[in-house]
Order: structure tokens, then C-alpha cells, then sequence
């Protein structure tokens, strides 16, 4: 899709977000301490070891940065990709 819309100056960028802190994900998490019978503080660590090696969850605020600064003209050479949001959780996968 790229190259079909860059004779039209189209950029395409896709943004993969990762865990963010959000209220569901608050519930999430709630219901995952509930299910292992473990304290919430436990899974929640568990889970910023696992998937948040930066030691943080993405913001909301985190993400909307990022597609602001994409859909910008200083981004204007950036097209064809994907962007992870996810304080380096996705370390190691392609």
C-alpha cells in the first residue's frame, strides 16, 4: 500500500501500541491477580519485567505523542512502517 499512495504524497504508517495504563487495563490486572489467587502488586511486577523492560506502561498520552509527531512534517520521510509503542516490549520479535 505504501508505494500505491506515495505518488499522491500519502504517508502509511501504522502504530502498534503496547500494554497502556489505562482503567481497563487496571481490571485487566485486577482479574489476572484474581484468577492466580496472587497479590495484585506481584502480577503487576511480574508483568513489568516481562513485557516492560523500560520499567513503564505507555501512556495514553504516550501514544497520541506518537501519532502526533507522525502525522507531522517532521515526520515526512517516515512511510512503509510500523512504529511500536510499548517501552521496548516488543524487544527481539519481528
Amino acid at each position: 500500500m505504501p508505494d500505491e499512495l506515495a505518488k499522491d504524497k500519502v504517508r502509511v504508517v501504522a502504530v502498534n501500541p503496547g500494554p497502556v495504563g489505562t482503567q481497563l487495563g487496571a481490571k485487566v490486572m485486577q482479574g489476572i491477580a484474581q484468577m492466580m489467587n496472587a497479590p495484585l502488586e506481584a502480577v503487576k511486577e511480574n508483568m513489568m519485567k516481562q513485557s516492560a523492560p523500560m520499567g513503564k506502561i505507555a501512556s495514553p498520552q504516550d501514544i497520541a505523542n506518537t501519532i502526533t509527531f507522525l502525522a507531522s512534517v517532521r515526520a515526512g520521510a517516515i512511510s512503509g512502517t510500523a512504529v511500536n509503542v510499548d517501552a521496548a516490549g516488543s524487544r527481539g520479535l519481528a
